[in-house]
């Protein structure tokens, strides 16, 4: 339930930070060769644009071949963006909202989360796991289930028996993506 709480805050926030949001935020860019620099930017469509501190304020325009992900600062709150590959369409590049990082880490995605408060409409959100060793994600479920039904999260967390019991026998349900998340990464790592 805690979890829950958090990746509710966590959606709020984002929500605060729609892509048509024309001010610079405080920005943190992680590059794909490692370095890592602090400004201010907005996000647009697959592009960030980035200014950094100091007197020379140049503006610079980095896509997802240039980054990896990026840190973005709202009201206090720091939001972790990160770029992954979706695993079944066809390694299709997307911006998600890193929610829980762990062994399998918990994203959502923030371009589904701004149509929907724009449309004043809330009929879900979609959660994707991805493992650490891994830059590729896998969707398993909304806030309300799958039309997939459990397969698909039974077939990820597999390697862990006593989550899979869990799922198989709907303690646990896909709906609660965090708690899966968070039930895997303190419970299953050493099974």
């Amino acid at each position: 339930m805690k979890n829950l709480i958090i990746v509710t805050i966590l959606l709020i926030s984002t929500f605060g930070i729609s892509q048509n949001n024309p001010a610079y935020k405080p920005i943190k860019v992680y590059f794909n060769d490692g370095s890592v620099l602090n400004g201010v930017g907005k996000i647009g469509n697959k592009l960030i644009k980035f200014k950094t501190h100091g007197e020379n304020r140049e503006i610079v325009k980095y896509t997802p071949d240039d980054i990896y992900g990026f840190d973005l600062l709202v009201e206090r709150k720091v939001i972790k963006y990160r770029y992954r590959y979706l695993s079944n369409k066809n390694d299709k590049l997307i911006l998600l909202v890193l929610a829980i990082q762990g062994k399998v880490s918990l994203y959502i995605d923030e371009n589904h989360l701004n149509q929907l408060y724009q449309s004043r409409l809330d009929p879900g959100y979609n959660f994707y796991v991805g493992r650490e060793s891994n830059s590729s994600v896998t969707f398993l479920s909304t806030n309300q289930g799958s039309s997939k039904g459990i397969e698909p999260t039974l077939e990820y967390f597999k390697d862990c028996p006593s989550l899979y019991a869990k799922i198989k026998s709907r303690f646990l349900r896909i709906s609660e993506m965090p708690e899966i998340v968070e039930n895997y990464n303190s419970e299953c790592i050493t099974e």
